[in-house]
């Protein structure tokens, strides 16, 4: 795209300077017919460069869309998974270790677009649309981060949970346990507190995924709105078991 965009300028500046060329050796004609020459290779060069940079361009907005919707069909797996960690209350490291693996994949989406691959060509609507998607990229790392650590606190509840049953079966009295039980319930009181904080978060970027998606079907009119797919995906997660 880069280079594109640098043929295409260099193009508009010879071609500028051909047809002063043109003009100003009209009565020469060995220099009036190098300067024609100029002018016609300088066309065809910078007609192939613009089918090649709208090609390109073309290509990225697919990529970029068709990457960010198997974002949010990850995000969708992810609210799925902590609303029904909620419900149930089952705080295991098991269950729960399945959504910092659905962050990485995530993260590893995200690394397969190259942002630099696109450069600007008077097309401010655009970049404004690139800017967006970039800064919700770094919203997906912070949810990667924070994934990690309710991770750590859920494996960590559930040590103390096999601690507590550790004591039990050595014959320690009850009553002796009965402090060390109430801070494990207290830690998972806490514990369930932010993950709730968490499926929060988790819905509120789905809502900033549709709503830059929606933005970049309107800007390029995909062969399958925003609105159909969005639809598609969320019946696949509400099949999934």
């Amino acid at each position: 795209m880069r280079l594109q965009k640098y043929i295409i300028i260099s193009c508009i500046i010879i071609l500028i300077l051909s047809l002063i060329g043109i003009f100003a050796t009209e009565q020469n004609n060995k220099f009036y017919d190098l300067s024609t020459g100029v002018f016609t290779g300088v066309v065809l060069t910078g007609m192939t460069s613009i089918i090649l940079f709208l090609y390109e361009k073309n290509k990225i907005i697919n990529k970029l869309y068709n990457n960010f919707a198997e974002i949010y069909f990850t995000l969708c797996v992810i609210d799925k998974n902590l609303g029904n960690f909620l419900i149930k209350k089952e705080i295991t490291d098991m269950n729960f270790r399945i959504n910092y693996k659905l962050t990485m994949e995530i993260i590893n989406t995200i690394k397969e677009f190259d942002f630099d691959e696109y450069t600007s060509f008077f097309d401010s609507k655009f970049n404004s649309l690139l800017e967006q998607f970039l800064s919700f990229n770094l919203k997906l790392y912070n949810l990667h981060n924070i994934v990690g650590e309710r991770n750590q606190g859920v494996l960590y509840h559930e040590l103390t949970l096999k601690d507590l049953e550790l004591k039990r079966l050595q014959g320690i009295a009850e009553q002796m346990l009965l402090p060390y039980e109430q801070q494990v319930i207290n830690d998972r009181e806490a514990l369930l507190i932010l993950i709730g904080k968490l499926h929060e978060y988790v819905v509120s970027l789905k809502l900033e995924l549709t709503s830059n998606l929606t933005k970049l079907d309107n800007y390029h009119k995909f062969k399958i709105s925003w609105d159909g797919r969005k639809s598609l995906l969320e019946k696949q997660v509400q099949e999934l078991s």
